[in-house]
């Protein structure tokens, strides 16, 4: 697999969303954020694992997340847009895959997984 290193990767921004999105009011309950590159978008996606994706759908809670996000100063943001984020429930494949292969990650700003650069394969996890 080829290697694709992050460049103007928006971790902080997903990472204050995250913060933002906790401290909201709403009943998200986030139980997992990362980063991971879908080839065949060619883009790194943001990733929000909740079970409220199964009870309330994804647009419900799109609906809630854009003011959220719209909020951020531009500073903040950085780049980050609704487009980029994929809401799953915990069951979902992907989260599977990611917590077989990298086990647990709780409190963290952020886990690079390996440190010389992010490619491809690999993610970047803020809880999972």
């Amino acid at each position: 697999m080829a290697s694709t290193v992050l460049v103007n990767f928006p971790h902080e921004a997903g990472w204050r969303l995250l913060e933002r999105l906790d401290s909201a009011g709403f009943d998200f309950q986030i139980v997992g954020a990362f980063w991971k590159y879908e080839e065949e978008r060619e883009a790194w996606r943001l990733y929000l694992v909740s079970p409220r994706v199964g009870v309330d759908g994804p647009l419900a809670l799109y609906r809630q997340i854009r003011p959220v996000l719209d909020a951020m100063p531009p500073n903040q943001r950085e780049d980050l847009d609704l487009a980029d984020i994929t809401l799953v429930r915990p069951d979902a494949l992907d989260v599977r895959e990611m917590k077989q292969r990298y086990g647990s990650v709780q409190g963290h700003r952020g886990t690079v997984v390996r440190r010389t650069s992010i490619a491809c394969d690999e993610a970047f996890i803020y809880r999972l």
